[in-house]
Parts: structure tokens; C-alpha cells; sequence
């Protein structure tokens, strides 16, 4: 069975940091409103390099980390674990989220 992730984010450069002595992993910026980010918590999401490619990356959602730009986008980097069951996972490139 496929598990379907609740966010699907394109990103082509593969900009992951993994914080020290753990197993998190942190991404480049996205625009993610407070409201969608509290909705995406312990959700999964998964990293593809373009709209119809399968993932390379996925796990399960732990935190947002604000950017320290300051500007009218909510802009954060997504923390999460990394889960090897999402990779090839294509099950978000269907449906778009939108939370209910």
C-alpha cells in the first residue's frame, strides 16, 4: 500500500540540511501559512524534482522553522524524519492539498 503524503514540494537543487546528531532533516524555504503549518504536523510530505516525477525524499512532518526574512509571505523551512517507504512515491502528484 502507498502512503499518500499531504504535501508534495518541487524541489530541484535537493537543499536538505540534516541537523547533527539526529535524524532530522531540515529544507530550503517555502511559503507555508501558521494556519497550514499547525494542519501539516505529523502529516508526511515528500520532495520530487518536478510536477510528474516520483519523490526522492519524504518523511513525516516534526516542525516549521520561520525565516529570519521578514517580509508579508510566511516563509519557514519544514523539519521532518525521513521515511525510505515515500521514495518513488508518486501518490501526490494527483491531488493537490487543501486543508478541510
Amino acid at each position: 500500500m502507498t502512503t499518500k503524503p499531504k504535501l508534495a514540494l518541487i524541489c530541484k537543487s535537493e537543499n536538505f540540511t540534516r541537523v547533527k546528531n539526529t535524524d532530522l532533516y531540515v529544507s530550503g524555504h517555502w511559503v507555508i501559512c501558521a494556519k497550514n503549518q499547525e494542519l501539516l504536523l505529523g502529516e508526511n510530505v515528500i520532495f520530487t524534482k518536478g510536477q510528474k516525477d516520483k519523490a526522492y525524499l519524504g518523511g513525516q512532518i516534526v516542525g516549521f522553522l520561520p525565516s529570519k526574512k521578514t517580509n508579508r509571505l510566511t516563509k519557514c523551512k519544514v523539519v521532518f524524519t525521513p521515511d525510505d517507504s515515500l521514495i518513488g512515491n508518486s501518490a501526490g502528484l494527483e491531488a493537490r492539498w487543501s486543508p478541510s
